[in-house]
């Protein structure tokens, strides 16, 4: 009976002597994903991984610690994960075995912003559209106009480690006098401003329809009939 006890034991009990794995792993601004090799004579279902910053997820699979980063909009960030390795006798733990893993991230934030352009002028129907190309380093991207009759799109792209943005910046026709309108492109604390201007249209039209009113009025006194 006893003997049967002591097999019984042995085959429920696991033991933990290490565990190992990369001891630094950095994420560019961007996040992405990275796989370490976990070393250890634990069996599998014994290991575990736990990090409490949101960040990042840290899963287990195949042997391997698979590492998760979201994007990083702010400062330089810093996680641990925590692997452990543990002694088990039906399925209870008894200790661990630790091994940290240091994971840091790159700072999101600018360090530059550009505009290829910094004013534009349109004629009073406003149907043309005009481009400008925006570049940064920065992931907190904003552009935004302080009118309505301003319209905008923006296309971003990755050029090696920054960002371009091509707008494409169009207006409304002008049914009023001159106005002026500004977009504001913010990369944290950069910020460029690009001014446009619309001119009038009703004006001109008010002058012709006088300066025609004025021709009929001389044709008239000569005698001629105008249809």
């Amino acid at each position: 009976m006893v003997a049967l006890v002591l097999i019984i034991g042995f085959m429920n009990f696991h033991s933990s002597s290490y565990i190992s794995s990369d001891s630094d792993v950095t994420f560019g601004k961007k996040g992405g994903t990275a796989s370490c090799e976990i070393s250890t004579d634990a069996i599998s279902k014994n290991i575990q991984a736990y990090v409490t910053e949101d960040w990042i997820k840290a899963t287990l699979e195949n042997g391997a610690l698979n590492i998760k980063a979201s994007p990083n909009h702010g400062d330089t960030r810093y996680a641990t994960i925590h692997l452990y390795a543990y002694t088990t006798l039906f399925g209870l733990n008894l200790w661990k075995k630790e091994f940290e893993i240091n994971v840091s991230e790159n700072s999101g934030l600018s360090t530059f912003l550009t505009i290829s352009d910094s004013s534009f002028s349109f004629d009073k129907y406003g149907s043309d559209e005009v481009y400008s190309t925006v570049e940064t380093d920065g992931m907190n991207l904003k552009i935004t106009s302080d009118v309505n009759w301003i319209t905008f799109t923006k296309d971003v792209s990755e050029r090696g480690n920054n960002f371009l943005a091509k707008l494409v910046i169009s207006t409304k026709t002008n049914e009023t006098g001159e106005r002026t309108g500004t977009i504001t492109v913010k990369s944290d604390k950069y910020e460029q401003k690009i001014y446009v201007v619309r001119i009038l249209v009703w004006p001109h039209i008010l002058i012709y329809q006088q300066t025609v009113l004025l021709c009929r009025k001389k044709e008239q006194k000569k005698g001629i009939i105008i249809l």
